[in-house]
């Protein structure tokens, strides 16, 4: 997955400035909803209030912030949970939540298809692929990479 740079001792990188279309809708999801959903609200005020701007001109949808909110909820919900339970050091209810979250963002992404229609779906993974790629760099020494990818998009079941 990606090409490995010279100057790499091990793994590969995906930069979504050279490569967005080696990331997964799910993926680029899980980043548009981190800075909205999940960054504390004492950071980032200014990324989040351009973020939404940008959203609102997308014409995706009148109320896509709305949206975003309602089909993610369950997601950011079980999200904060895995963060708790880790920080608790609870680390198998860490995993447990966090396989529930993983299957919880695929069916987000699901659901905000369903609410969109066809055009408007079409119109979301256009800014989602023109916004949040770009800023996004995946590195990896995980031998399985497209065991975990193929995971994620099959919503980790």
């Amino acid at each position: 997955m990606g090409r490995q740079r010279p100057d790499a001792s091990v793994g590969d990188f995906v930069d979504g400035n050279r490569h967005p279309e080696l990331f997964t809708p799910v993926e680029l999801l899980d980043n548009l909803v981190d800075h909205l959903f999940l960054m504390p609200s004492n950071q980032g005020q200014e990324f989040r209030a351009g973020l939404l701007e940008k959203l609102k001109k997308a014409g995706i949808a009148p109320n896509i912030s709305e949206t975003l909110q309602r089909e993610t909820r369950a997601w950011v919900e079980l999200s904060m949970a895995v963060t708790k339970a880790a920080d608790a050091h609870d680390d198998r209810g860490a995993r447990r939540l966090g396989l529930s979250a993983c299957r919880e963002r695929a069916e987000s992404l699901q659901r905000i298809r369903g609410a969109l229609g066809g055009e408007g779906y079409e119109a979301f993974l256009r800014f989602l692929y023109e916004t949040q790629a770009p800023g996004l760099v995946v590195s990896s020494n995980d031998q399985d990479a497209e065991v975990t990818v193929r995971n994620w998009v099959a919503g980790c079941r």
